[in-house]
């Protein structure tokens, strides 16, 4: 669902996508966040640990194996931190045009998905 374009300059940079109800903004976001502010690359992105936080429950849910060391600065401000076991917080499969034209898929590892090429 949501399925998603992103330019850069004019130019393609990614098409994305993601199911997950409540998930779907998130994972997107992280995934064009990853890949333009984070250099990653789309396999890369799709298979570091997610986060989510809405407005209600107001939480942030973390997937296990995140990195906690932001843990104790959003607890500070208010945040409450759950990392219990959960559903997945999204599953995103992308296409990133790199910069020699060439195209990366990204398969996310939590669903059963694959990225392949010709």
């Amino acid at each position: 669902m949501t399925p998603t374009i992103v330019e850069q300059n004019g130019k393609l940079k990614m098409v994305l996508g993601s199911p997950g109800g409540s998930t779907i903004i998130t994972s997107v976001l992280q995934n064009i966040l990853n890949v333009i502010e984070f250099d990653m690359g789309m396999n890369e992105s799709v298979t570091v640990p997610h986060f989510h936080h809405q407005w209600l429950p107001d939480e942030i849910k973390f997937e296990p194996l995140f990195d906690t060391i932001t843990f104790a600065g959003l607890r500070k401000k208010g945040y409450k931190i759950d990392q219990s076991n959960s559903r997945i917080l999204g599953k995103v499969d992308a296409i990133l045009v790199l910069p020699n034209g060439n195209l990366e898929g990204g398969a996310d590892p939590r669903g059963d998905d694959s990225a392949v090429g010709f």
